[in-house]
């Protein structure tokens, strides 16, 4: 059967069986529709549907004659009342209706990513731009799983000794009593420059020891410096006298020790500065494709490329709403790391709440954690001293929110736990 014949059938069948659009809807848009009068009709179906009228074999038809041309009404009526149709029949005609859109769009958007190609002298933004394009393909075609299953496994999941996910851990205990990186989640992490957001996105990565496959962009620093940051925090050796090469020989046998272990980790640095958005999905996806990705770093967030043209604000709320999309799509868990504006430092209380992040609207609403790094001694704050952080978590979709409160090791420049206080017998 051709495309526009099954477009023909749907149509006809939803006069006969009107009952039968909620579950259509679902799967196929007008925009699908390879005819686009054709198009038009199902919009009218559900503009009447939505505003509470019938969708009947009398005056429906006479709206859509006075929008469409004759003969596409005709062949609409011809096909009701056909012998043997029945409502699964049109659930089966809108999922091909919605592949075929799918393969028409990604055909079209392969034609024009080939006519641009033949003309440019640098591919690879055409490259990058068209697998930003295919991602965002079909996005709306997937059916939603029954209610009831999605209970039971909720139900089964509460039964469990032991989480069937118990996600990643931050490297901190005290996060991880607040939230752990779990799939399809958004994390910002914010701070002022120089407070130490990169050294807990690294502190991630050594509490994984290599059992989680790790992607970072690193925008900021280049990957030395962050392969610096992970020898000198997991060997305990200054960073200051490694980065000198002035080291002990117990400091020079320890980082040794370390860069051997680090060098088995699953972790690959894209270390290019200013990426646009569709520059990091298709990294991102062929970092998926090619070994597994189980965890994404980005470092940081207003350091990307908007569009031209675009204001920053626009820009980052964009980003902000791609990288949800995301960590959906490839489910997994995705740390944005994120500045902070001057604000807070205009305070009297420096700690910094959610509306201190930089251009933040869109970033606030798409976050499923927001935490944020407090150093006191930063501003000479005696309430957070030397040698200590607050990492507040000001938003957390499902859970709590509150203060961890941890060391700040400047030598080693990493954050680490306090250990356990005794209680006297």
């Amino acid at each position: 059967m051709q495309i526009r014949q099954i477009e023909r059938s749907l149509l006809g069948g939803l006069l006969e069986y009107p009952g039968s659009l909620v579950d259509v809807a679902d799967i196929v848009k007008p925009s699908d529709f390879h005819d686009m009068q054709l198009g038009k009709v199902f919009s009218i179906y559900l503009a009447r549907s939505l505003s509470g009228k019938q969708i009947d074999q009398v005056e429906t038809p006479m709206v859509i004659s006075r929008l469409v041309n004759e003969d596409v009404l005709i062949g609409i009526l011809t096909e009701v009342g056909r012998s043997g149709v029945n409502p699964a029949d049109l659930r089966f005609w809108a999922q091909a209706i919605s592949q075929e859109a799918v393969r028409r769009d990604a055909i079209g958007e392969l034609d024009n990513a080939r006519r641009a190609l033949d003309e440019c002298e640098d591919p690879m933004p055409e490259v990058h731009a068209l697998g930003a394009k295919l991602l965002g393909i079909g996005g709306g075609s997937q059916v939603d799983r029954p209610f009831a299953a999605v209970v039971a496994d909720s139900i089964e999941s509460a039964q469990r000794t032991e989480p069937l996910d118990p996600g990643i851990s931050t490297g901190l205990s005290t996060v991880d009593e607040f939230t752990r990186l779990e799939r399809g989640n958004i994390y910002i992490v914010a701070g002022r420059p120089g407070s130490g957001k990169s050294a807990l996105a690294a502190q991630v990565v050594l509490a994984d020891e290599g059992r989680s496959k790790i992607g970072i962009f690193s925008m900021e620093m280049p990957a030395k410096m962050w392969v610096d940051r992970l020898i000198c925090a997991d060997a305990c050796v200054d960073s200051r006298r490694y980065r000198s090469a002035r080291l002990s020989e117990w400091e020079r046998r320890n980082a040794l020790e370390s860069a051997a272990r680090i060098k088995g980790y699953s972790v690959r640095i894209d270390e290019r500065g200013g990426l646009t958005m569709a520059q990091v999905i298709a990294k991102a996806r062929k970092w998926a494709m090619l070994g597994g990705l189980d965890v994404l770093i980005v470092d940081y967030l207003q350091l990307m490329m908007g569009e031209r043209g675009q204001s920053t604000y626009d820009s980052v709320s964009d980003h902000s709403k791609s990288f949800k999309k995301l960590a959906k799509t490839l489910d997994i868990p995705i740390i944005l790391l994120a500045q902070l504006n001057r604000k807070c430092e205009d305070r009297q209380d420096k700690r910094p709440v959610a509306a201190d992040l930089l251009q933040s609207g869109q970033i606030e609403n798409d976050a499923d954690v927001i935490l944020m790094v407090y150093r006191g001694s930063m501003y000479n704050d005696h309430t957070c001293p030397v040698g200590t952080a607050e990492l507040l978590i000001v938003k957390q979709r499902s859970g709590s929110t509150g203060v961890a409160k941890v060391r700040w090791e400047a030598t080693y420049t990493r954050f680490s736990d306090f250990p356990p206080v005794e209680v006297a017998a």
